[in-house]
């Protein structure tokens, strides 16, 4: 027969593992359906959610704050659905880790009207930490695995600019290789 002290120990870490998901579950819905307030409070005071930067990559996203949170999430002009696999916790005390592998799906307008079509694999790292409030994200960090933007630039009914432009003064041939 298991001891109290020991039945109260399993009894607090299912408690504690089952409203971490519960966190999870809300963080992608809320995000998705525009609630930046209520995205925003499911992290602490001082919740930073960043990206990580990769080689290659320009300066990811780095939002402190629940009201800087909220804001993000409230201007985000995207469409989009998060799609989170089961985390995998560390939980530590009052204190807690996780990695979560994600796909999200988002479409857009870009500024000229044409429409955008985002798809991403990746995962989040996230540190957590129990508040008065009870369990709030302390920290995430999104790494993307693959991302991809599609645009449909459309059909333009003009005809290009078919003239050949004169040779420099350089007498060399202009060459611009823009495929980055």
């Amino acid at each position: 027969m298991p001891d109290l002290e020991d039945l109260e120990r399993r009894v607090r870490r299912a408690e504690d593992q089952l409203e971490l998901l519960r966190l999870e579950g809300a963080y992608a819905f809320l995000y998705d359906s525009g609630d930046g307030k209520a995205w925003a409070d499911l992290f602490t005071e001082d919740g930073v959610y960043s990206g990580r930067r990769l080689a290659g990559m320009g300066e990811p996203n780095f939002i402190q704050g629940r009201a800087n949170l909220a804001k993000f999430c409230e201007t985000d002009r995207v469409s989009c659905v998060h799609m989170l696999n089961l985390p995998h916790f560390s939980i530590d005390g009052d204190t807690a880790t996780a990695r979560i592998h994600l796909q999200h799906r988002g479409k857009s307008i870009d500024e000229y009207g044409r429409p955008v079509q985002t798809q991403a694999v990746g995962y989040y790292d996230v540190s957590y930490r129990r508040t008065d409030e009870g369990w709030r994200i302390h920290r995430r960090v999104t790494t993307f695995y693959d991302r991809r933007v599609h645009i449909a630039y459309g059909y333009e009914p003009a005809i290009a600019d078919l003239d050949v432009p004169p040779l420099p003064e350089s007498g060399e041939y202009p060459y611009r290789d823009s495929r980055g």
